[in-house]
């Protein structure tokens, strides 16, 4: 009779340690879940209100990024990448942003990457093969060397919440010297998606954008 009891008294502590197991089990997995949920979500606000990515496409912005490219296959090969602060919200002379520059019929957006040459305020003017911005001839050590830029003659005065842009590769590059006449050739500020502070260039190498003055 003492076996007995013995025996049910083992059989009922091997359950409770099967339901503690399970309850143990099903715990941990829930905080797997949990956890992953919670990183897929982080990652999906990060990508629409701080950080995102844009591939270059193009050569206008060359020698500073390198566009990608297609072989003689017809294959494509990747260019820089680079990634955008989405939470700044202003932007002064040099910085480097992404914006929507069109929208067509059926919603696809154009997007151009290009450089900020006048803030709202500024008076930019092209003249004599040259920059001047308030008056002022800017040195742009960041342009393409390889080939000597040629204005047109512009005046502008950048309205409030836009900027001027160019792109450094002057001779390759639909910039604010062509489009957004409605706008005195400016972007609108609406537009930006954000402004580029790191570049994954083709090769693998990071780096930084720096700052120009």
């Amino acid at each position: 009779m003492a076996d007995e009891n013995n025996n049910t008294e083992v059989e009922v502590f091997d359950e409770d340690i099967q339901k503690r197991n399970r309850r143990n089990t099903y715990i941990f997995v829930g905080a797997i879940v949990l956890v992953v949920l919670v990183a897929i979500l982080s990652a999906l606000l990060v990508n629409k209100y701080v950080i995102t990515s844009y591939e270059i496409d193009g050569i206008s912005m060359y020698p500073t990024l390198y566009g990608a490219t297609y072989d003689e296959d017809g294959n494509k090969v990747i260019g820089d990448y680079v990634y955008l602060n989405k939470s700044k919200k202003s932007y002064k002379y040099g910085d480097i942003v992404v914006f929507v520059a069109e929208t067509l019929e059926d919603g696809t957006e154009i997007k151009y990457v290009k450089r900020v040459i006048g803030v709202p305020g500024d008076t930019i003017e092209l003249k004599n093969d040259a920059v001047y911005i308030n008056g002022e001839l800017k040195e742009e050590k960041y342009l393409n060397q390889d080939e000597d830029v040629h204005y047109d003659y512009l005046k502008v005065v950048v309205p409030e919440n836009s900027y001027f842009v160019m792109g450094d590769n002057r001779n390759h590059s639909t910039d604010s010297r062509y489009k957004w006449a409605d706008n005195n050739h400016c972007i609108k500020q609406e537009c930006i998606i954000g402004k580029a502070f790191l570049i994954k260039h083709a090769s693998g190498k990071i780096s930084w954008i720096k700052n120009v003055k």
